[in-house]
């Protein structure tokens, strides 16, 4: 299991000597605790820190731990965290009712500290464990759609709480079913996992990089506005027109749609939505492009072509 430091743990209880005690303990084991006193207390923790496990108490005043739950689970950007109830509820019912709720252990009060410290680490080496396997699209090696909407979901937190922006890329392979129909469905999979190898060499190790669905890519720049994205977009097409795939030596292109938060939207539907059309008007041009949506504030379709 890698390094306890790695992990940072949000800590919801509204008791001081308990929360004092927790946080002595597991901070002694290497991990990095956040402490939070009711529940709408950790929901402004989880809105500017990224979290890497929750532990809380259920009889809380305001929002008690079953409320908390619910609303960590209504958020896409938190609803994967592992989770783990630390309560004095130790009856059979209460234990059942809180292991419905979804959540990955549940450990009765009072607790021994070195037990409830290595039920921690067993949930976080589980959730490690799935993670890298399902976290990733099998044949590009590029994250699946479902962690890369959670990441995006994240990054465009921190877009409106730190006033930065970021640029969400929607790109298409041109062609495609006619390669596949041409040369066979080999020919397919080689072009997907040479698109994937030139995105992730063109990139920066904070990028995020996604396959959509069949032969759609999806990339989100951190700090980088439209026409820096666009221009890393374009790299990577020149360089994949360069090349002849397969043993018939075939060449292929992609077109894109590059969407700038907040400027054209500050979530990950809507950002989408603006590349998507985006992506669409490439492909009207005749493809093999990028183009960059110019509709501040989604108000309307103008593009800007790269060529």
């Amino acid at each position: 299991m890698p390094d306890a430091i790695a992990y940072k743990l949000l800590i919801v209880e509204d008791d001081a000597a308990t929360r004092t005690l927790l946080e002595y303990n597991l901070s002694g084991a290497g991990f990095t605790v956040f402490m939070a006193e009711n529940g709408h207390h950790a929901l402004e923790v989880l809105a500017e820190d990224s979290i890497d496990l929750i532990v809380s108490d259920i009889m809380m005043p305001g929002m008690d731990g079953y409320m908390f739950r619910e609303q960590v689970i209504l958020d896409p950007g938190t609803r994967s965290i592992p989770f783990v109830f630390l309560t004095a509820k130790a009856q059979g019912e209460d234990q059942i009712k809180g292991l419905r709720s979804g959540v990955d252990d549940y450990i009765t009060k009072p607790f021994e500290p070195l037990v409830m410290i290595a039920r921690v680490q067993a949930v976080l080496e589980r959730r490690r464990v799935h993670d890298e396997m399902t976290r990733h699209d099998g044949l590009t090696g590029l994250l699946n759609r479902v962690t890369f909407e959670r990441e995006v979901t994240r990054e465009l937190k921190r877009v409106v709480r730190y006033d930065t922006l970021g640029s969400f890329v929607f790109m298409d392979l041109d062609n495609f079913k006619q390669i596949n129909d041409t040369y066979g469905l080999a020919a397919g999979d080689l072009l997907l996992s040479n698109v994937a190898q030139l995105m992730i060499w063109e990139s920066r190790a904070v990028d995020l990089l996604g396959r959509y669905g069949g032969e759609e890519f999806v990339v989100y720049f951190p700090e980088t506005n439209a026409d820096q994205a666009a221009s890393t977009m374009l790299r990577i097409l020149k360089k994949l027109q360069s090349r002849g795939l397969g043993r018939e030596k075939f060449q292929a292109s992609f077109s894109a749609g590059v969407a700038e938060a907040p400027r054209h939207g500050r979530d990950l539907s809507v950002l989408c939505a603006e590349a998507d059309k985006a992506m669409y008007e490439a492909k009207r041009q005749g493809k093999a492009r990028v183009v960059l949506c110019s509709s501040d504030d989604n108000e309307g379709p103008a593009q800007d072509t790269v060529d």
